[in-house]
């Protein structure tokens, strides 16, 4: 039994399962925000899909990086506030009003909006999204950012990572599979800390929820679908 299983992770705009999988066999999960700010990636979108012709679409939120490509996460800003609330709002009602399960949705995604109205950093609104989902789905999870704890860790990707497990007190890191490309148990193992890999899926998770893709959909399409518990139930699973 492990003293403290940590994850780490960029933090995600309505995260997909994969991800919230790990967070939620988490002890502590670090929002990974002072990092590079990746183009094109899952920093600022994802995509939904619609309740009744399984339509995806992207949902995203245009962001202003002040230091071009070198930005990091908690240092870039959300574009033009006022409008992509709006856009954010039409495009989830739009996709699930229709759910039995929309009252639900609503009472998280609308207050999860309304902090675009207070907060120009999309690293401080993915945080507080995040933070109350975590408050639904796995209160027992502790949630702390990288830039609040990291201050002159090491450069190289595997010692930095050894040294936030350490302040976290870790001697346990889940590790997805895209990790393995650059991780080095070794080094790990030296340190005390055990790797756990998420074993993520995708074909057993189809087969049991209506043959539909799930690695790149957020987390709220399963829950309009199939409810808040069997959402948890399929976050629950083995890693």
């Amino acid at each position: 039994m492990y003293r403290n299983i940590v994850s780490i992770h960029q933090p995600n705009l309505f995260p997909r399962i994969k991800v919230l999988q790990k967070i939620f066999h988490s002890d502590t999960y670090i929002c990974y925000d002072d990092v590079q700010f990746v183009r094109n990636d899952w920093q600022n979108r994802v995509f939904i899909r619609n309740i009744k012709d399984l339509r995806l679409f992207w949902l995203s939120i245009p962001v202003v990086k002040p230091n071009g490509q070198k930005s990091k996460i908690n240092e870039v800003n959300i574009h033009e506030q006022k409008k992509i609330i709006a856009e954010l709002r039409c495009k989830i009602e739009k996709a699930y009003a229709s759910s039995k399960h929309w009252s639900e949705i609503q009472a998280y995604v609308e207050p999860a909006i309304n902090v675009i109205y207070e907060k120009t950093s999309i690293s401080e609104f993915l945080y507080l999204s995040l933070k109350s989902l975590i408050n639904l789905l796995c209160p027992q999870t502790k949630i702390i950012r990288s830039s609040e704890i990291s201050d002159a860790l090491s450069i190289e990707k595997n010692m930095r990572l050894i040294e936030l497990c350490n302040l976290a007190n870790a001697t346990g890191y889940i590790c997805g599979s895209g990790g393995l490309k650059y991780i080095d148990e070794s080094m790990f193992e030296l340190h005390g800390i055990n790797l756990l890999i998420q074993d993520w899926n995708e074909d057993n998770i189809k087969l049991k929820y209506d043959n539909l893709h799930w690695r790149n959909v957020s987390f709220i399409d399963f829950w309009a679908r199939y409810g808040l518990e069997e959402l948890k139930n399929i976050l629950g699973g083995s890693l």
